[in-house]
């Protein structure tokens, strides 16, 4: 990513914000961005993640991320956790999509959405 855009992306942030909706398309753009979750934070993630929801580290090609299912026949209304480069945070739920900035901003979200504990 050159530096102009780098700066751009992050320009859209304001300092009170902590994630923000994007489009499918801005989504799809930072699929080659994508890197494991570690186990640390997979582990924080998944102890803060409400006991409503089923938390599992899975794999695609070769990048891990969280998926977690409602604990209901069907596990309606998953959402993913997919880590970037720079320690920000994809969130696909409910055909919406949302950048966070940081594991901060992550729990941030989650935590509006009503999904922690």
């Amino acid at each position: 990513m050159d530096k102009m855009r780098h700066i751009k992306l992050f320009e859209a942030f304001g300092t009170d914000d902590y994630y923000k909706e994007i489009t499918h398309e801005e989504y799809d753009s930072l699929r080659d961005s994508f890197i494991n979750i570690p186990k640390s934070e997979s582990y924080k993630l998944e102890s803060l993640i409400s006991d409503d929801y089923n938390a599992e580290k899975q794999q695609v090609r070769n990048i891990s991320y969280l998926l977690c299912r409602k604990k209901v026949r069907g596990g309606i209304n998953p959402f993913t956790i997919v880590k970037l480069e720079d320690d920000w945070y994809l969130v696909y739920m409910e055909d919406q999509f949302f950048k966070c900035d940081q594991l901060e901003g992550l729990i941030k979200l989650l935590k509006d959405k009503g999904l922690t504990k």
